[in-house]
């Protein structure tokens, strides 16, 4: 019995801990816990971010396995991005 309430006070806390994100980080899909999005690629990756950025902005952030990556997703996000970065050196 122990160990059950032990297990299961684990996944739980390993759930709260995977839907936890930061409050400086764009939004974006969630994806699966160790995987990420993988699972949803295709051969067209650009077309399923376009699709996911009408719902979530131009700026999102994308778990790729063990990672995240911030996705720009138009002109004007990129362009700032890179002026800031050219600004900053």
């Amino acid at each position: 019995m122990l160990v059950l309430v032990l297990l299961i006070s684990i996944v739980f806390i390993l759930i709260c801990y995977w839907y936890a994100r930061p409050h400086n980080e764009p939004p974006g899909p969630r994806g699966f816990p160790i995987l990420g999005i993988m699972p949803y690629l295709n051969k067209r990756p650009e077309r399923l971010f376009a699709k996911w950025s009408e719902h979530d902005g131009p700026v999102m952030t994308v778990p790729m396995g063990p990672q995240k990556w911030v996705v720009l997703n138009d002109y004007t996000s990129i362009y700032e991005v890179i002026r800031q970065w050219r600004d900053f050196f």
